[in-house]
């Protein structure tokens, strides 16, 4: 046969896996015994072009049967229903985790303020500003999420490895999706600081230091 064009990889049956050769030829060349599926490109609804099609088919040969339509959409959907399933479960599970991560900081960092309310008092007395004391707790919360992060960073890098199968179209060492988490789970942190953050700017030095 003469080859008459190259063109580039195509997903036949899966997403992933490694992509086997094939070859196109002409049906009026080379024939065929099975079955036979119609591709149609369209700029506008896929349902508006079904009757034309139909009538296409049926001028051709009055006997065919109408032709069975699925949307390339539909296929695709269907295929990933499990993966998008089990995405969505880890997204869940995600969002828990970073809910508790969210109140034991918060119970952490409260904690500290509460053993460090004499210290702070006396800073406030001896004229500390309000802001400089809300970053001092704001640092130490930043302290923490830096050394989580870069933990939690070290810990994914390799248990990513489980969920290789389940990816395709990306690398599972995306750095865009490790700096995004990272800059969420910091965010996240900033939040759960400021307020006991704020707290602490307000401590009244007279208390504080009646507190023990």
């Amino acid at each position: 046969m003469r080859i008459v064009g190259v063109v580039a990889d195509v997903l036949q049956r899966e997403f992933e896996g490694e992509h086997s050769p094939a070859v196109y030829s002409a049906l009026a060349q080379e024939g065929t015994d099975r079955y036979m599926r119609l591709v149609v490109r369209t700029s506008g609804e896929p349902q508006r072009v079904e009757p034309g099609i139909t009538r296409v088919a049926q001028s051709i040969d009055g006997a065919l049967p109408p032709p069975p339509f699925t949307l390339i959409s539909d296929l695709v959907a269907e295929h990933v229903a499990p993966r998008r399933f089990t995405f969505t479960l880890l997204g869940i599970f995600a969002l828990v985790a970073a809910s508790l991560a969210v109140v034991g900081l918060y119970g952490v960092l409260a904690y500290l303020v509460a053993e460090r309310t004499r210290e702070i008092g006396i800073r406030v007395a001896l004229g500390a500003d309000p802001r400089r004391v809300i970053w001092l707790v704001l640092g130490n919360g930043f302290a923490l999420s830096i050394v989580s992060v870069v933990l939690g960073l070290a810990a994914s890098m390799v248990s990513v490895r489980a969920i290789r199968s389940l990816v395709y179209g990306t690398s599972i060492y995306d750095p865009w999706t490790f700096a995004v988490a990272a800059i969420l789970l910091i965010g996240v942190s900033a939040f759960a600081s400021y307020v006991p953050a704020r707290r602490a700017s307000r401590v009244d030095p007279v208390i504080a230091l009646r507190a023990e």
